[in-house]
């Protein structure tokens, strides 16, 4: 999908200004997406280049006018994937630091806590600080340098074996379109370079995944006791069964004290946590989680969970933050990392499987605020609303593709026109639709009026 950016907040995520360049299969599919973008990927050279003969208003004589791409953001595995990174639970997860994680003996997955556990010297133990996170961040410069070697090896017929732990060091796969290219794709897109050099800030992570459908979802699972240890034992913080009964069902009783619209997000979370949407998640860590949990999880659990609740009241906030909120923001995410890895973690090896690379990424947020803009502007919400209503126009199952683009294309021509027509000629739209666009609107019985000004 691509989003125009420089349209109004109001329209930006409206169906016209979004505009559906490609279909996957599947999530893992096709297995070589590249070679699939380069059209893509040659129309956005030549927008960069320049187009000129456009009329611009205010401005006299035809202008040449570019486009540019600012930034792609997707979940950490889109994210992974467009940028040429290892999986996330590799040994070098993270797209923005450079510090690598340890893996559980038996198994080949990577964990990542503050502290080497296998390693008994202080000095070296320590694998990230989180109170000076940043010290280590990668640039396009250190990921050119690294994929690089990882290609000189591969042009040296290097074993499988040599190649693969060159890769699983560094966190890179390679040569990678959309991030780090081939000299051949530099020469063929030669106006693209301004994204290259941008380096990791050019992908910021989606707060909506990463904060919600990971962290969140994974607290309570830790707080009900579906989390198990390496030896098959819920934490030390985990509730018993009848009282995490007694907290879904205390927030399922709230739904009918709340607008229908609303009422989804109080399911009872102890039966339907696993059908959770971002939303919903979202109403748990603002809303009922604090009033659900209190008094009946530990004290030090409950307030690391508070911690990362007023984070979230600043992360989702539909406007820019200041500097005082901003350096709260920071203050609330190390202080929940911090209250994790010494409490949750704890340095007992029995709990590093719940050290996940989604917990130590939360300390990327603010640098993709100061690199990236608000997150309101990248954030998945809209995206993921509009990729739920496809589903539906894909009516033809010999030939769902094309059925798509012409359901799309009649829902851009529809909106486009409505858009125009409602702004530019609102008496022939109120004498063809039957209403007035600039009418106020009318609100249901059921509905709330706030008093005005001078009734207060």
């Amino acid at each position: 999908m691509l989003t125009i950016m420089s349209m109004p907040t109001s329209t930006r995520f409206k169906i016209a200004s979004q505009l559906l360049v490609t279909v996957t299969p599947g999530p893992k599919e096709p297995k070589d997406l590249e070679s699939f973008l380069h059209p893509v990927m040659e129309e956005l050279n030549r927008l960069a280049r320049g187009v000129p003969g456009f009329k611009v208003a205010g401005v006299d004589g035809p202008q040449e006018v570019r486009v540019l791409l600012l930034q792609m953001t997707s979940d950490m595995p889109g994210g992974n994937k467009m940028t040429g990174m290892k999986d996330s639970n590799g040994r070098q997860p993270s797209r923005f630091q450079d510090f690598h994680g340890v893996c559980v003996e038996g198994s080949n997955h990577y964990y990542f806590p503050d502290k080497d556990p296998s390693n008994k010297s202080a000095s070296r133990a320590k694998l990230f600080d989180i109170k000076n996170y940043n010290k280590n961040r990668r640039t396009a410069s250190s990921r050119t340098e690294a994929v690089d070697i990882i290609e000189a090896a591969r042009l040296q017929n290097r074993s499988k074996t040599f190649v693969e732990q060159l890769m699983r060091d560094s966190g890179y796969k390679g040569y990678c379109l959309m991030a780090c290219p081939s000299p051949a794709e530099k020469a063929a897109y030669p106006h693209m370079s301004y994204l290259w050099d941008v380096g990791p800030s050019s992908t910021p992570y989606d707060v909506m995944h990463l904060v919600l459908q990971n962290n969140v979802s994974n607290l309570w699972r830790l707080f009900s006791g579906v989390w198990k240890d390496s030896n098959k034992a819920p934490h030390k913080w985990a509730m018993t069964e009848s009282v995490a009964e007694v907290v879904g069902a205390d927030i399922a009783a709230a739904r009918a004290t709340v607008p229908l619209f609303q009422a989804r997000g109080l399911r009872n979370v102890k039966t339907h946590y696993k059908s959770y949407k971002a939303v919903e998640w979202m109403f748990f860590v603002l809303s009922t989680g604090p009033a659900a949990l209190a008094g009946r999880i530990p004290a030090e659990a409950y307030k690391m969970f508070m911690c990362l609740m007023r984070a979230c009241r600043l992360i989702f906030v539909p406007d820019d933050l200041p500097v005082s909120d901003f350096a709260t923001l920071k203050t609330e995410l190390e202080n929940f990392c911090g209250l994790f890895y010494k409490k949750a973690y704890g340095g007992d090896i029995k709990n590093i499987l719940q050290c996940l690379s989604t917990v130590v990424a939360l300390l990327d947020i603010p640098y993709n605020i100061e690199a990236c803009g608000p997150l309101w502007s990248y954030w998945q919400f809209p995206m993921e609303r509009y990729i739920g209503t496809l589903p539906a126009l894909m009516r033809s199952r010999s030939s769902p593709h094309a059925a798509l683009m012409n359901a799309v294309a009649r829902k851009y021509r529809a909106e486009l026109i409505a858009s125009h027509a409602s702004s530019f000629h609102r008496e022939l739209w109120t004498d063809a639709s039957g209403r007035d666009p600039c009418a106020q609107p009318e609100y249901s019985r059921n509905s709330f009026a706030f008093p005005s000004k001078e009734n207060r």
